[in-house]
């Protein structure tokens, strides 16, 4: 059973009249009565206010926002090593499309209500599981994969990338967990357990998007992670900001990480000359169009083997 509001509907009402919120609201009750197809149901309660049912759903809507229809799928982005190109990972990215090619709603849109609705749980363990059964197709390849706080503190998460791991035969090294800040906060004890044990497992740890959340400098001191991935938003605006601004951050951060003995990544890599400025400051690994943009898996395992080709060329020739 799920509950739903239009949000900002009032705003509708007062700047364009009620008749025409009268036909928005019954446009959004064609579509959710077509979302839901013959077995589910829609009711007004009031207002701009709907309750729907969808039969089947599984427990906890495991099979409920296209999941049970195989309409998410995951796309591959790559991550290249500076001190010699080598591709050393991938990183695994959601994509919800329909059998007719079009795209719903973006990550950015689908991802928060899907955490809202708790449905984030059901559909991250999905994520996991696929990227480690593909991952098992890459011999030598990590795989990153982003984990949300309620999968993290969902119950017994270790044990669930445990068997996601068994299940496809993925060794532990090969898996990589993508954590934001937001994870940790407020949970710190219970989060460096976890953190604990899936580190003893094997499991490499990152956090994600670092420098845009709450950036406590003890966290990095305290918790068991091997790489910290610098957020798109300060790469993309380095070549604006001169040599201080998002450069001299971006700077700050990677000495922080070298002392540290973290690898560092970058991410929203997009011209040459950017990735030439990253590799004299001393990153890591990069990734972004620049590489290669993201690829559905077959497209990914042509494009590796590729990259294999060229590389076997460029050995015989030296």
């Amino acid at each position: 059973m799920l509950y739903l509001d239009l949000d900002k509907f009032k705003q509708v009402n007062d700047t364009h009249g009620h008749a025409l919120g009268d036909r928005l609201l019954r446009a959004v009750a064609e579509r959710m009565r077509a979302s839901l197809g013959e077995a589910g149901s829609v009711f007004r309660l009031s207002g701009d206010e709907f309750m729907a049912t969808v039969p089947e759903a599984g427990p906890d809507g495991e099979r409920a926002r296209s999941l049970r229809q195989g309409d998410f799928r995951l796309e591959f982005q790559p991550q290249c090593r500076l001190c010699d190109g080598r591709i050393t990972g991938v990183e695994a990215l959601l994509r919800w499309r329909l059998p007719d090619g079009t795209v719903p709603a973006s990550p950015e849109r689908f991802i928060p209500v899907a955490e809202e609705s708790g449905l984030i749980v059901p559909l991250g363990d999905w994520v996991l599981d696929e990227a480690c059964r593909q991952a098992a197709a890459w011999p030598e390849l990590v795989v990153a994969v982003n984990v949300s706080a309620m999968q993290f503190r969902g119950g017994d998460f270790s044990g669930r990338v445990a068997a996601a791991l068994a299940r496809h035969g993925l060794p532990a090294h090969r898996l990589e967990l993508e954590l934001t800040e937001s994870v940790l906060i407020g949970h710190e004890d219970e989060a460096l357990r976890w953190l604990a044990e899936l580190r003893a497992m094997g499991v490499r740890l990152a956090i994600d998007d670092f420098g845009t959340g709450y950036s406590s400098l003890s966290y990095l001191h305290r918790f068991p992670v091997h790489r910290l991935k610098i957020d798109r938003s300060f790469i993309q605006q380095m070549e604006s900001a001169g040599p201080a601004g998002d450069a001299a951050l971006v700077a700050a951060i990677l000495q922080i990480a070298r002392r540290l003995g973290l690898e560092t990544v970058a991410e929203g890599m997009e011209s040459p000359a950017m990735l030439t400025r990253l590799a004299r400051m001393g990153c890591d690994v990069v990734q972004g169009h620049e590489i290669v943009q993201p690829l559905p898996p077959q497209e990914m395992c042509r494009w590796l083997d590729a990259q294999t080709d060229r590389s076997q060329l460029a050995d015989a020739r030296a």
